[in-house]
């Protein structure tokens, strides 16, 4: 997994992809913009933190998606990808969560 950072009219986004047979995966993004890369990287980190809430829930097409909210409630991050179950879903948070560990 890597973490790319696009910037827009001065204001940056964050996705973390994972490459796959024949392309890229997202398997997840940032929910809002942030001033600078370095901000852009505190909030993948931020998705480590025990504090953090995290929830996984069905859509309303039936697929899966997490999400992970500050602590004031504010979503930090989404799933890039959609998933058939809860389970499988439920270990990619648990992957991703292990990913933003690593972030320094």
């Amino acid at each position: 997994m890597r973490i790319v950072i696009d910037e827009l009219n001065g204001r940056y986004h964050w996705r973390v992809q994972q490459e796959i047979p024949g392309g890229t995966d997202v398997c997840a993004h940032g929910c809002a913009p942030y001033p600078d890369q370095p901000a852009c990287y505190e909030a993948v980190h931020r998705m480590a933190e025990p504090v953090i809430a995290a929830r996984v829930a069905q859509q309303d097409d039936g697929h899966w998606g997490w999400a992970v909210c500050d602590s004031d409630g504010r979503p930090l991050a989404e799933s890039g990808a959609v998933f058939h179950d809860a389970a499988t879903c439920g270990r990619a948070l648990i992957e991703m969560r292990k990913f933003a560990a690593t972030v320094a």
